[in-house]
């Protein structure tokens, strides 16, 4: 969870007191609370090559800011990993503190060529399994992606329940793209759901300049995050999804934090009923 004022300057000295904490709007009692700019980070970046994906300027003008970011950011107990999707997902280096093989896997994304559909939610499913789910501490996916998914076995649901349950946030970049008389940004509604379900953010950049800095405002966030915990005096594993609000006393305020989670089950008689459709 990360706390700032309207001028996007951070607020570093909140205490338990300073929150109230609401699941399916009933308060919950805070038990937990800690600021966690000393847990080992760990951030992946993954970038849509599919077909769909036709943004300006040429891709490759890409590379240089995220490289930048990535040697300001991660520390010595740090890790990084790079992965593509189109219709399957490419793991192009696994986790790392090894800026040249970082860089590497980003050239060798940049410079694919275009391919298949998009299987976005298939993507998350298979670096959320397979990468987040034994890591601890900060934990982060950056997902530059203009292309809405049409090729995935996964549904939004299914992403989302999996994705909210592995304690990531998700920051999704939307290019702007060649789209004729069409929106300029496209999958608006995967950036905007997933961010306000891990407490992240949605960035929409045209310019290498404003992609950097939203990469180093994200970096930021990253190592000024506050951690609050509590115990719902419901069964914790009844297999539902709840809501979660966090609230903020200080005035001037904004808090950036999940606002969802899908409890596991103790038992499994049937599906869980997933979230509702979010307003996009």
């Amino acid at each position: 969870m990360l706390a700032a004022r309207k001028d996007r300057h951070l607020v570093e000295d909140l205490t338990p007191e300073d929150f109230r904490v609401y699941q399916d709007d009933v308060q919950q009692h805070i038990t937990h609370f800690e600021v966690q700019t000393t847990e080992p980070l760990r951030l992946g970046i993954l970038m849509d090559i599919s077909r769909g994906r036709r943004d300006e300027p040429e891709p490759i003008d890409w590379q240089a800011p995220i490289s930048r970011v990535l040697r300001r950011l991660l520390g010595p107990n740090d890790r990084a990993f790079v992965a593509d999707f189109a219709a399957e997902t490419s793991l192009l280096c696994p986790w790392t503190s090894d800026f040249s093989v970082l860089d590497g896997a980003l050239q060798r994304a940049f410079e694919s060529p275009r391919k298949g559909g998009a299987a976005l939610y298939d993507a998350l499913f298979t670096l959320f399994e397979e990468r987040f789910s034994t890591e601890t501490g900060r934990k982060a996916l950056v997902v530059l992606c203009g292309t809405p998914d049409d090729a995935s076995s996964h549904t939004e649901q299914e992403a989302l329940q999996l994705v909210g349950g592995m304690d990531t946030i998700v920051y999704p970049m939307l290019p702007w793209v060649k789209a004729g008389n069409g929106a300029i940004f496209r999958n608006v509604r995967f950036g905007q759901v997933f961010s306000a379900q891990t407490g992240g953010w949605l960035s929409l950049y045209v310019k290498p300049k404003e992609f950097e800095q939203d990469l180093e405002a994200i970096g930021i966030a990253l190592a000024h995050l506050y951690a609050i915990g509590f115990e719902p005096p419901e069964d914790p594993r009844d297999g539902r999804y709840h809501r979660v609000r966090v609230k903020c006393l200080r005035p001037g305020v904004r808090i950036y934090a999940r606002e969802a989670y899908s409890a596991p089950r103790s038992v499994s008689p049937g599906p869980s009923p997933g979230p509702p459709a979010p307003v996009p």
